[in-house]
């Protein structure tokens, strides 16, 4: 019998050999830069400079890594993803809830990007669901399967570790784990946009 995978979603992930003190002392600067009265509890930026002299290196890696996906999904050279916006998040130990701790998309993105900058032991996995997790929830009790691959899982679990990014496609729902651990987590997001949607013509389905 001949199978065909199908109606798949790419996630990919890699470990930059790239100089990660520099980026942690950055995310610091900029945290104390933009005071937040709940900062002890963890913070979250706004959209940061993907310019800024000490992100060079990393943002080098993202863009090859976007080539890499825009490929893989073989997307016309007008239309290809950029890179738009970045943030980070630093999730204390214990600390509060953060947008990126809550189940969410990023909605128009066409792909995400996370780069952990600092990492310990139990602070927090970041969980990604399949967009037919409540579909084959719904159908297929997972108690049957004797165990998990690309055709029957649900969720995909990385596990943090400091110089490791993870790409995924923007309408994948995803979320990070509770900071568990005896010190910060630091990750830093990106997004990927496709381009010149508007030239892209739609038939006048009224007639």
């Amino acid at each position: 019998m001949h199978l065909t995978p199908m109606f798949a979603n790419a996630i990919g992930w890699d470990r930059l050999g790239i100089d990660n003190k520099k980026i942690e002392d950055y995310c610091y600067a900029q945290e104390s830069a933009n005071p937040d009265i709940k900062k002890a509890l963890g913070w979250q930026s706004e959209l940061i400079d993907l310019t800024a002299e000490p992100l060079a290196e990393l943002v080098a890696e993202v863009q090859l890594k976007l080539q890499e996906m825009t490929t893989l999904y073989n997307i016309q050279d007008d239309y290809a993803p950029k890179l738009t916006t970045a943030w980070i998040n630093i999730n204390k130990p214990n600390g509060r809830v953060l947008q990126n701790n809550v189940p969410h998309l990023h909605p128009g993105r066409f792909f995400s990007f996370v780069y952990y900058v600092k990492a310990e032991h139990n602070s927090g996995n970041l969980d990604l669901e399949s967009p037919m997790r409540d579909l084959l929830g719904y159908a297929i009790p997972l108690q049957i399967y004797k165990g998990f691959n690309p055709f029957n899982s649900v969720k995909w679990t990385v596990t943090p570790e400091a110089g490791k990014m993870v790409i995924f496609p923007g309408w994948i729902k995803h979320h990070a784990g509770d900071n568990n651990s005896n010190s910060d987590r630091i990750s830093i997001a990106f997004n990927a946009d496709l381009q010149n949607l508007n030239k892209i013509y739609y038939p006048d389905t009224k007639n």
